[in-house]
């Protein structure tokens, strides 16, 4: 199982997009447009420990609030720009850590998701 991570106002636009020119046109348009605006990735990487230890050591009262939003497989994170620089801490700080190239690959493209949807002010879906 897995869950895809999507810049919403990029999802939007792509699935009006779609009705006239199809899903893989549109999502590639976006795609060479802005960069990585989409990623999914296994439930699995959500419950690694890593996170555990990286939150333990980030002084943030909102880090479960975050922690909880990672763990729910489905539903929208919305736009907070404290939140969303927080969320970048913990994947850089995964990124940093002694985990599994795979979950690095991981956490830097949703990492690059989270920027994109910073950049753009928009929620990110996950589904």
């Amino acid at each position: 199982m897995a869950v895809r991570w999507s810049v919403k106002t990029l999802r939007d636009w792509v699935e009006r997009c779609a009705e006239l020119e199809g899903w893989d046109a549109c999502s590639r348009a976006v795609e060479e447009a802005y960069g990585r605006w989409q990623y999914k990735v296994p439930y699995a990487f959500f419950s690694e420990g890593v996170f555990r230890d990286i939150l333990l050591r980030i002084p943030s009262d909102r880090a479960w609030e975050a922690y909880s939003l990672l763990c729910q497989s489905r539903g929208e994170i919305p736009f907070d720009e404290k939140l969303y620089e927080l969320l970048e801490l913990i994947f850089t700080k995964v990124l940093e850590s002694l985990t599994t190239p795979e979950n690095k690959i991981h956490a830097r493209a949703i990492l690059e998701v989270i920027r994109l949807a910073k950049l753009l002010s928009s929620p990110i879906l996950r589904e």
